[in-house]
């Protein structure tokens, strides 16, 4: 990625163009370097320095660098680019609150990255079948998961589809899979819950994925309690799980609540009591997320997820109790 990178040149169309060829090996000069465009080209987040009083010539490490309360999505366009638009995904929430706008400048880049990233874990969108059981999203135009899952459409089997609840459609559909195609059922973890409630269905030669926040229609559960439960009555050992947000482009992806990142992104653990404290050896804290498909708005997200590092990858264990927020939190 140097063409798009070296020196004071820095190439948007370049960036996107190499960014899914990224290695580890290069992930943390990149990151670097995007920060120095981003402290420079983002006016919120170069206000948030501001009054850190922090420069870009302060940082060296990507453990140096600041990361933007999610917070801001709510009230602030974030937006590293001079263009202006009126397109935004929306993130969903209760009455009682504000819900955040991530600004969309190039939607090619958001679909094209979705694809990567899936494809990235599980291999070729044409080998998929895709059943989607996401009640109450579809309606939702400005949801940034209805424009993956569109995406997907796309390039899966062409027996994909949205099932809109239901179920006969979905019993219809997993019978008539052909051999050697794969089926995913796809969907938002109320949802899924509901369906395993209500109907019986043998799944089992299926991958599960769910999306997680069970968004106030159910009471707290566990992940594993969840997928415990998925397991037995879809007859499955196949769910996994999708960690994203409306405030990132990328996606994670995980088996029995085990994350793992793409090459372009990385998650990196903060302490709950000072959001300056990162290290690559914290085990449990804060979850902040380097997502370097988000160069038109902010790759440096501090957001309200807790998490722990497990062997291989991370798991999301809570969110933050605001009681608990300090430090540069207080600038919100």
């Amino acid at each position: 990625m140097k063409s798009s990178l070296e020196g004071n040149y820095f190439s948007v169309k370049g960036y996107k163009e190499q960014l899914h060829q990224l290695t580890a090996e290069n992930f943390e000069q990149v990151a670097l370097n995007v920060f120095c465009y981003q402290a420079k080209q983002n006016a919120i987040y170069a206000k948030y320095l501001l009054h850190l009083g922090i420069s870009a010539e302060d940082i060296h490490s990507i453990y140096d660098i600041p990361f933007l309360p999610i917070r801001f999505f709510k009230s602030q366009c974030v937006a590293s680019t001079s263009h202006r638009t009126k397109d935004y995904f929306e993130s969903s929430g209760t009455t009682s609150q504000q819900n955040s706008k991530h600004y969309v400048f190039d939607f090619a880049f958001y679909e094209k990255n979705c694809i990567q990233t899936f494809e990235f874990f599980y291999g070729a969108l044409s080998q998929y079948t895709f059943l989607y059981w996401l009640p109450s999203y579809e309606e939702r135009k400005r949801a940034s998961l209805i424009y993956m899952t569109n995406a997907f459409l796309q390039f899966s089997h062409s027996d994909s589809c949205y099932l809109l609840n239901d179920y006969k459609q979905l019993e219809q559909k997993v019978k008539s899979v052909k051999k050697g195609q794969k089926l995913i059922l796809f969907g938002v973890a109320f949802g899924l819950l509901d369906l395993a409630e209500k109907y019986s269905i043998n799944l089992c030669n299926a991958i599960i994925i769910e999306t997680g926040g069970l968004k106030n229609r159910r009471a707290d559960m566990l992940r594993e309690e969840l997928h415990g439960y998925l397991k037995d009555s879809f007859q499955s050992k196949n769910i996994h799980s999708e960690y994203g947000m409306t405030e990132l482009f990328s996606q994670f992806y995980g088996v029995d609540g085990c994350f793992k990142a793409p090459p372009w992104a990385k998650l990196i653990l903060r302490d709950i009591t000072d959001p300056f404290s990162k290290s690559p050896n914290r085990i449990r804290g804060g979850i902040n997320v380097i997502d370097l498909a988000n160069i038109d708005t902010c790759c440096f997200i501090e957001t309200e997820d807790l998490g722990k590092q497990v062997e291989g990858g991370f798991e999301v264990t809570g969110r933050l109790d605001f009681a608990e927020l300090r430090g540069c939190n207080l600038l919100l």
